[in-house]
């Protein structure tokens, strides 16, 4: 069995709290821009991907004729706007990093949000030169759940894929982890069918949850 060496970090709904700004703002943005609303509920399904993807599929199962360039660009703003100086590390995030940190684990973080927005929860947590990985929007041609992201974090770690467990909250960002061939654990959504979860390799409902331990029997 291979030996864990590096944890891979999803960012949103994982580590921090930007999740619920990202619905909001969608939902406002198209509440005010076209008449659409929206509940939390029926935009959590989207987890994962980015405002354009999202906006995409909403438009098409709902038969809208609208721009999704544009109206993701307005919720980008908008979400920016409600979330700066508001970013928090979610329950246990911190005191995982540190243990795997002791323990010598190399750390990545991968999230399909924008160079900005990365930087900007680095600064805003705290946690500038904790990871030896970063993998952002801009740094890859295709997006979760293509495995494109998790194997360039594996390939800059210099680490090979099977020694890599990553940490996902989005079906899309497990199917990326599990293509890219690495382990994955699921934090999972208590609004979202569990079949959702069925390909990672453990399921927690929160990051305090997860020990060391946990990490390196996978």
């Amino acid at each position: 069995m291979p030996t864990i060496r590096a944890v891979l970090f999803d960012m949103d709904g994982v580590m921090v709290n930007t999740e619920t700004f990202y619905i909001k703002a969608l939902i406002d943005t198209l509440s005010e821009e076209i008449g659409l609303k929206l509940t939390e509920k029926e935009v959590e399904k989207y987890a994962g991907l980015i405002y354009t993807e999202k906006l995409k599929r909403i438009f098409e199962e709902r038969k809208v004729k609208a721009d999704p360039y544009e109206l993701a660009e307005k919720s980008r703003r908008k979400f920016l706007c409600m979330v700066r100086g508001r970013i928090k590390l979610l329950p246990g995030v911190r005191e995982l990093i540190e243990g795997l940190f002791s323990y010598g684990i190399k750390l990545a973080l991968v999230s399909s949000s924008r160079k900005n927005v990365v930087e900007m929860v680095i600064r805003e947590t705290g946690l500038k030169g904790v990871f030896d990985a970063i993998v952002t929007q801009e740094d890859v041609k295709h997006l979760k759940p293509h495995p494109e992201p998790y194997l360039l974090a594996s390939k800059m770690l210099k680490i090979r894929p099977e020694e890599c467990v990553v940490i996902e909250d989005s079906v899309h960002g497990i199917s990326s982890a599990k293509s890219a061939g690495m382990k994955c654990i699921a934090i999972v959504n208590p609004n979202l069918p569990i079949s959702n979860y069925s390909e990672a390799d453990m399921l927690v409902r929160s990051v305090r949850k997860i020990k060391l331990e946990d990490i390196l029997n996978l």
